[in-house]
């Protein structure tokens, strides 16, 4: 539980001091984060667990919620089946935990939320969803079939953390790649007055 306030806390340092009112939904995300500290030591209870499930994907929502062509209303549909697949292949082949494949899929699929340019909103918001209905999917599918598949919610949890830190990283990359080429625009027209 260590890790997951940590990774807490740190978002919440980001959230503050670096992100601006008016461009990104920043009481939202504040509040979001600071919602699921408060409900996860108390996740092994079933009223707990199912709230803050309910507000991760509330949260999800809300962040995705953007006007947008209709065929990308269907990425979240996508993402929730591919990270229920994945958690299926992690229930069947969990020596993938002791490896760094969970850490190497949330970095990849967070690199294609980048490059299908949705917005920071979007990307975290498609993120949640993303998570939460994929974890609810596979645990539905493994019922079905008869699987042993209890996930441990507060590594859920701490991998939805790791997500937005990598988002955040993925962004601030971009920015600081656009700040460095407007700097090198306005150099050179400086130099050419």
């Amino acid at each position: 539980m260590a890790v997951y306030y940590w990774y807490a806390w740190f978002i919440v340092i980001i959230i503050l001091f670096f992100l601006t009112s008016r461009k990104y939904k920043k009481t939202a995300l504040l509040t979001f984060v600071l919602l699921q500290m408060i409900f996860l030591p108390f996740i092994h209870m079933d009223v707990f667990l199912w709230t803050s499930l309910v507000i991760q994907c509330f949260f999800g929502i809300y962040l995705w919620a953007e006007p947008r062509p209709i065929f990308q209303q269907l990425w979240p549909v996508l993402f929730t089946f591919c990270w229920a697949v994945f958690q299926l292949f992690l229930l069947s082949n969990p020596v993938w935990y002791l490896f760094p494949g969970v850490q190497i899929a949330i970095v990849g699929v967070l690199i294609i939320f980048h490059y299908l340019t949705f917005t920071f909103n979007s990307q975290l918001g498609l993120w949640l969803i993303m998570n939460i209905l994929g974890v609810i999917t596979a645990g539905i599918v493994s019922d079905i079939l008869f699987l042993d598949f209890m996930p441990d919610y507060v590594n859920v949890h701490t991998t939805v953390l790791q997500g937005i830190v990598v988002i955040f990283i993925l962004n601030g990359i971009s920015y600081l790649k656009r700040s460095s080429a407007k700097l090198k625009r306005n150099k050179k027209a400086l130099v050419y007055r």
